[in-house]
């Protein structure tokens, strides 16, 4: 109960185990990180992820309620309480929030910590969707540190899961996307024939039929 528990406390701080944080006084700390280390290492692994999970639900609820920005704390405790879908949109945020800062390397490994997290969740249409629009978005982090061998590995796994959702528009984004990175790549009679693919894809005079041509013409012009 809440009298043990604050006995609890007051015995750990008088040991010197615990301490209020620095810069949270109303909040405890180890005093000494070897303490900390020897602690967390003690628990069986299954209470470490429960204690994890319960931290990252309580966060994701406090989140919700004021805002605060903790989604890079949430990746953590989500990710080794393997809460997998709060992981995965956590890890989005914080991948959004690292790339708005021009972070790319960072908001790259949270894109990919998400998509990790993605791939232990059930399949549902909408899931397979929010997965592909996240590899989008993972590709635009790994394009400027990256290099284009990854990236045109993840795009060919995206075209995979955008035909396997049967979302035409999806599935021609990915496809055009992977046409470009194949012109990169080096490879532009490939290029050219996923380019030809994409258009199929796009309604005439959209965004993407445009986008397709450009490709087109860019691999066209890379085979002199």
């Amino acid at each position: 109960d809440g009298q043990r528990f604050d006995a609890m406390l007051r015995r750990l701080r008088h040991l010197g185990i615990l301490a209020p944080a620095p810069l949270a006084p109303d909040e405890e700390t180890f005093t000494h990180s070897l303490l900390h280390e020897v602690t967390y290492n003690s628990l069986p692994g299954p209470r470490r992820r429960e204690l994890h999970a319960a931290v990252a639900h309580a966060l994701t609820e406090g989140a919700a309620r004021t805002l605060d920005p903790t989604a890079e704390t949430i990746v953590v405790h989500a990710a080794r309480g393997e809460v997998w879908e709060t992981l995965a949109l956590a890890a989005r945020e914080a991948g959004r929030r690292a790339a708005g800062r021009s972070g790319f390397e960072e908001a790259a490994a949270f894109f990919e910590d998400a998509s990790d997290a993605y791939a232990r969740l059930p399949d549902t249409p909408s899931r397979l969707a929010d997965w592909i629009d996240l590899r989008f978005e993972l590709r635009n982090a790994l394009f400027p540190t990256a290099g284009i061998g990854k990236v045109l590995r993840y795009s060919r796994q995206t075209a995979k899961l955008a035909s396997r959702l049967g979302d035409r528009n999806r599935l021609g984004w990915a496809t055009a996307f992977l046409a470009r990175d194949l012109i990169l790549f080096g490879s532009p009679g490939v290029a050219i024939r996923v380019a030809r693919r994409a258009s199929k894809l796009a309604e005439p005079g959209s965004e993407l039929d445009q986008v397709t041509h450009t490709y087109y013409a860019l691999a066209d012009y890379s085979r002199g």
